[in-house]
């Protein structure tokens, strides 16, 4: 990322874009752990096309909303980088334009819960 600075000061503009970077990693990671993926290339992984797992369409889920965060940020940052400083809102505002997790039973499969478990976990 290239960071405009003036004087060695970040420029406000570029602090809110890596702030809302954050909050977009932060969000994904979140529903990625609370899905108990060991990270994203595991839901790429379980989720790519053709695959039989047990979990690709709950992966596929997750990667619908993994494109949504991203695209959120990336119109979100240009927005950031295109006002004024005078005219910016704050970053609270930024983030609460971006797509929060839908309740972790959105990606749920549909499998019962139980169905495989032998005292294991999920995945």
């Amino acid at each position: 990322m290239n960071f405009d600075c003036e004087n060695g000061v970040l420029q406000v503009q570029t602090q809110m874009i890596v702030d809302l970077r954050a909050l977009a990693r932060g969000l994904i990671g979140s529903v990625v752990t609370q899905l108990q993926y060991d990270g994203l290339l595991d839901v790429m992984i379980t989720g790519r096309e053709g695959s039989t797992d047990l979990y690709a369409d709950e992966a596929r889920r997750v990667l619908s909303y993994v494109d949504s965060v991203w695209n959120a940020f990336y119109g979100l940052a240009a927005q950031v980088k295109n006002t004024e400083r005078t005219e910016l809102k704050t970053v609270k505002e930024y983030a609460g334009m971006m797509p929060f997790p839908p309740p972790i039973e959105y990606f749920s499969s549909g499998l019962h819960p139980g169905l495989f478990d032998a005292g294991h976990d999920r995945r």
